[in-house]
């Protein structure tokens, strides 16, 4: 199976002339088309229109391919445009498909590295809302430690209210 297989892989490859100005015309087509998506490939609005035209342009291969069965002698030396629609798909839907699957996978790893990001972010401000706890439990715990030894020492505290009607209480 796998023998017969590459057997007319081999058979359809020699069979095409690739010289031809339309074989030509559409591998520099295909190549222009990957320098594009490989040129913009940060830039998200274009790769979805790029992705959505390319996609556009798989759904329209048939009605292509029947013009292009009308317009065979214009065209190509080779009756290569047949009803079923084997060469067109071969030469011009797959490789169309592929670049659609490189601009998924540029969308993956733009999501992904995205991720990285708002994770990074949020860690750092889990620390510093961490860090900014710690300093202010370890804050209160130094002022009551420090008023407590002032008091030990025999300083004063400062009056507090209640301890302002007490002392008037004393003296009435």
């Amino acid at each position: 199976m796998i023998l017969s297989h590459q057997i007319n892989e081999q058979g359809f490859i020699a069979a095409v002339r690739w010289t031809e100005p339309f074989m030509l015309g559409l591998a520099a087509f295909h190549l222009c088309l990957l320098v594009f998506i490989i040129i913009t490939r940060k830039r998200f609005s274009i790769q979805l229109y790029t992705w959505l035209a390319l996609l556009l342009l798989v759904c329209l291969a048939q009605p292509l391919n029947h013009l292009c069965i009308r317009y065979q002698k214009v065209l190509t030396t080779q009756p290569y445009f047949t009803t079923n629609g084997l060469f067109i798909s071969t030469v011009f839907s797959a490789p169309l498909l592929v670049m659609a699957l490189i601009i998924v996978i540029n969308f993956l790893v733009g999501a992904v590295g995205m991720m990285v990001v708002v994770m990074r972010g949020q860690l750092r401000e889990q620390q510093k809302l961490k860090k900014k706890q710690q300093q202010q439990a370890s804050g209160s715990i130094q002022t009551s430690h420090t008023k407590a030894k002032k008091t030990k020492a025999g300083c004063t505290t400062p009056n507090t209210s209640s301890d302002n009607n007490d002392k008037k209480k004393k003296t009435d």
